[in-house]
């Protein structure tokens, strides 16, 4: 794996994880309404 694939991965990751956090947070303020 090159230095590049590797950044790829860890910033498609992090955009993955960002998309999920702000999908719960999303939940939680639909819950709260």
């Amino acid at each position: 794996m090159t230095l590049s694939a590797k950044s790829i991965a860890m910033e498609s990751l992090r955009g993955l994880i960002v998309a999920f956090g702000d999908e719960k947070q999303i939940v939680k303020m639909e819950v709260r309404f």
